[in-house]
């Protein structure tokens, strides 16, 4: 195989190449996967700053994920949580919000709008959004933004639908 040197990578926790093909076909996260490759290639003997050419990234992500597989096992392959900050409005009132017609509201729509919600959340809380986080926001809360179609005025009779379908 390869050379091993003083300063090189070792896989120090017990673990057969086996295992972590295993791990690797049974896993879906793509990030997850791309670590557990990393470990193989260091577990087969590969050096670090190879491994890191090889794999596109830097020696020092390299290092990281071999310590973290020695320390933790796969379960540090794993990104961790990471606190963002606290909403600007707490999403139980979008939801209560998003639950009920923007007529009840005030508004002359059927359906919210990014638009309309965005304007309905500043006049209420004094919070300005990004419209696309808006989108991002009602997503993430399980709801959609559905503008309805406007129906053409002038529909077309029972012949011309007939006659459209035969040519």
């Amino acid at each position: 195989m390869f050379q091993l040197s003083k300063t090189q990578l070792r896989i120090t926790r017990p673990v057969t190449l086996e295992e972590l093909k295993e791990a690797l076909a049974k896993e879906k996260n793509p990030k997850v996967r791309e670590r557990i490759r990393v470990i193989m290639h260091i577990k087969q003997g590969l050096s670090g700053r190879k491994t890191a050419k090889l794999m596109g990234l830097s020696r020092d992500t390299v290092s990281r994920w071999v310590k973290r597989f020695n320390a933790e096992g796969l379960a540090g392959l794993y990104d961790r949580p990471r606190k963002g900050g606290e909403p600007k409005v707490d999403p139980q009132k979008i939801v209560e919000i998003l639950e009920k017609s923007p007529k009840e509201f005030g508004y002359e729509i059927e359906a919210w709008t990014a638009t309309i919600l965005r304007v309905h959340i500043l006049k209420t809380f004094g919070v300005e959004y990004h419209p696309n986080y808006i989108y991002q926001l009602v997503k993430r809360l399980g709801f959609s933004l559905i503008k309805p179609r406007p129906e053409s005025t002038k529909k077309a009779s029972e012949e011309e639908r007939e006659a459209f379908k035969k040519r």
